[in-house]
């Protein structure tokens, strides 16, 4: 007695369903790890839009310390004077996918305060101020879950 082997034509008729059940099955999980690799690739565009905050922040005390303490005429291109690394335009291209840039930095009430801020590449801005009391303020505008109602 000889098996009977299925027909060659019975095997291809099944293979277009076997595959859209392998693509469904593999592109589920593929959505969910796109959302996940999103969702960490905006934290760490915020994230370095919040260092260089920081890095804004450490320049424009200076420029106060080799101003006698006044913020007054405190600008993006004055802190790129004083520390280079401070990107003060828009990158382009493939950096404008990661880096962030510093869009603000002004003195307030005169020079005895000041206010920078940055734009992240997933277009959430933060910002440092100094108020003339010598409270320090970190706020931002955007919709990541970087972004605590107004305050990070």
């Amino acid at each position: 007695m000889t098996a009977s082997r299925p027909s060659r034509r019975g095997i291809r008729s099944r293979c277009p369903v076997v595959a859209a059940v392998v693509a469904l099955a593999l592109g589920i999980p593929t959505l969910a790890s796109a959302e996940s690799f999103n969702a960490r690739l905006i934290e760490s565009q915020d994230a370095a839009a919040k260092e260089l905050a920081h890095t804004a922040q450490v320049a424009i005390e200076t420029y106060a310390t080799d101003n006698n303490g006044s913020y007054k005429g405190a600008s993006p291109k004055v802190l790129d004077e004083y520390d280079s690394m401070i990107p003060i335009r828009p990158p382009r291209g493939l950096a404008a996918l990661s880096d962030p840039y510093l869009s603000l930095a002004q003195s307030l009430d005169g020079g005895r305060g000041y206010l920078v801020a940055t734009v992240s590449a997933s277009g959430d801005v933060f910002g440092i101020g100094r108020a003339p009391n010598g409270t320090l303020v970190r706020v931002c505008k955007g919709f990541s879950l970087t972004c605590h109602h107004g305050r990070w």
